[in-house]
């Protein structure tokens, strides 16, 4: 198993070069959707900060499970929104909307 691993991580260090430079979540124009990615940010930092705060202690499972609910319902509003623009950016409306969604979730963790 060790071997396969070791074979595994060189063949991923000499692979990476080889890997597209662009990411297939940007526009075909180039430009990147600054608040999506600004607001997929901020659903990182949140599910890491709830995995986090679960660990130590500082809130419950129960806890952790209702704010991680509590994100899904957002994460799904988001989605909603990029597969209704149909991979364009997103509205000031709809990112405004999201952004307070998430802050809801912010305050109550």
């Amino acid at each position: 198993m060790k071997r396969f691993m070791k074979a595994l991580a060189v063949l991923i260090l000499l692979a990476g070069p080889a890997l597209p430079a662009t990411n297939p979540g940007t526009p075909a124009t180039g430009v990147k959707d600054t608040a999506r990615h600004q607001l997929d940010q901020r659903f990182r930092r949140q599910v890491r900060s709830i995995q986090m705060d679960e660990k130590s202690g500082k809130i419950s499972h129960t806890q952790a499970s209702a704010l991680r609910d509590q994100l899904r319902a957002v994460r799904k509003l988001h989605s909603g929104f990029v597969q209704a623009n149909q991979g364009k950016p997103m509205t000031s409306a709809q990112v405004s909307q999201v952004s307070q969604s998430l802050s809801l979730v912010e305050k109550a963790h």
